[in-house]
């Protein structure tokens, strides 16, 4: 009878055991207890268990990547007619891969649950970041930390979720995500982040996986009014792009929106001098010119006319799966 009382016992305390959430793992942690999170910590799963960190990797010619299709998604950053190149296949055992390029210090950051890729500036902040994915999810989206801070930042919100200063902002740099066959088809002389690109990491748990990204419908979005309560997103599906560049307007504040469905791109860029702008058909990577005569190129830099070298201001804008966006979102505009 004493045996029979104690194997009770053992399994509701089993039991309980397993009742509790990831969440609750968190919120047990000593070291999660420092500070309190400013985002609803029933929407948190998951534990501080940190990806491998991908630091200053050592790139690669085009000529030399393989492991890649046609159809394989990738970032492409571009500073001062350099252009670097970033498949989602090689992020994703990361998911955050901190790199420079032209003395520019950015994080490209990729969220395999949420398809949500963005490029994030590391010196927009009193300190520079080196991000990394934290293990943690907010809303089923990836959470980074900073080790020097001790901070943990929300990708999707680009805010600061955790740590000191808790209304820092995250700010993004102009990418364009696009194929790995337009990638390389006009951009030849790129250098590109594979799989061989960081040797090793220490003290962290490598993810292995390289599984295709989920059949979610993937949109891009600019958030309007970022800074304030009245912020909404405008919402845009890449069957809106076809036939050749499209251009569209939208947004309180002259937003551009340009993109093509056989390129396999949308981006965004902030028109502050409200000039007119038309597309440029063939001419890739030129995407539009303006009223003035400048042709500018899919980075937003000016490549010809009055205005060479100049570059317009991106918009706070991302591809990701429409369910996370309306997870993250509550205003839209199509």
């Amino acid at each position: 009878m004493k045996s029979k009382y104690i194997y009770t016992s053992l399994i509701i305390l089993m039991l309980i055991s397993c009742s509790k959430s990831s969440t609750q793992d968190i919120l047990d942690s000593p070291d999660e207890n420092l500070i309190g999170w400013s985002v609803p910590v029933k929407d948190i799963v998951g534990s501080f268990n940190p990806f491998p960190l991908a630091e200053n990797p050592t790139m690669s010619p085009v000529r030399n990547v393989t492991g890649l299709s046609d159809e394989s998604t990738v970032v492409l950053i571009s500073f001062n007619e350099k252009v670097n190149i970033y498949p989602l296949t090689f992020v994703h055992p990361f998911e955050t891969v901190n790199d420079t390029l032209n003395n520019n210090f950015f994080t490209v950051s990729y969220c395999p649950i949420t398809q949500s890729t963005m490029t994030i500036n590391r010196d927009n902040l009193a300190q520079n970041l080196t991000l990394r994915a934290s293990g943690i999810l907010y809303k089923e989206n990836l959470v980074m930390h900073d080790n020097n801070s001790n901070s943990y930042w929300s990708q999707m919100l680009l805010t600061k979720v955790k740590g000191t200063s808790q209304t820092d902002l995250l700010s993004i740099i102009p990418m364009i995500e696009t194929s790995w066959k337009t990638a390389k088809a006009y951009f030849p002389n790129a250098l590109v982040f594979t799989s061989s690109s960081i040797i090793s990491s220490k003290n962290s748990n490598v993810s292995k996986s390289t599984e295709n990204i989920n059949n979610d419908e993937k949109v891009f979005g600019f958030i309007d009014n970022m800074n304030t309560k009245n912020k909404s997103v405008y919402i845009f599906r890449y069957s809106q792009f076809n036939d050749g560049i499209k251009l569209i307007s939208a947004g309180t504040t002259n937003k551009i929106v340009v993109g093509s469905s056989e390129l396999k791109f949308i981006t965004s860029f902030i028109n502050e001098n409200n000039n007119s702008f038309v597309p440029v058909q063939n001419e890739f990577p030129i995407v539009m010119m303006d009223n003035l005569g400048n042709k500018w190129n899919v980075f937003g830099k000016a490549e010809s006319g009055p205005d060479k070298g100049k570059i317009l201001k991106p918009a706070i804008g991302f591809v990701a799966s429409w369910w996370a966006w309306k997870s993250f979102y509550t205003s839209f505009n199509f």
